[in-house]
């Protein structure tokens, strides 16, 4: 059954968003970035996407919902091209990269993932 609590915005891969430096200190870089920094735009066995199919995503689904415990906390479930599906990151609760904890908590501080939803 679909879960009916998640919800998805999409952006262009070009789409521009903060990383949280050391200090008080954000940078920008496009979500394309983001995911490439934070190790997402790799195949199963660790090895990076072709730069070729890197440079074809044009716009990348988010998919998100808010916490059970009504707290009002996001968790960002999915991020995927929206074009072929492919999928880059899910939530798999457990044994999180450094790489994870980048794109996740970039998308919640500065990826507008409740803008649509006002």
């Amino acid at each position: 059954m679909f879960d009916t609590t998640l919800k998805e915005i999409i952006h262009s891969s070009s789409y521009m968003i903060g990383v949280s430096e050391v200090g008080p200190n954000v940078r920008e870089i496009t979500l394309l970035a983001l995911l490439d920094e934070g190790g997402a735009l790799s195949n199963n066995d660790g090895t990076r996407i072709p730069q070729k199919e890197i440079d074809e995503i044009t716009d990348i689904a988010i998919v998100w919902n808010y916490d059970n415990d009504n707290s009002g906390d996001i968790n960002v479930e999915q991020i995927y091209n929206h074009e072929t599906g492919e999928v880059y990151f899910e939530d798999h609760d457990e044994n999180w990269t450094d790489g994870d904890e980048l794109i996740v908590n970039s998308l919640l501080m500065y990826g507008d993932l409740e803008s649509i939803y006002d």
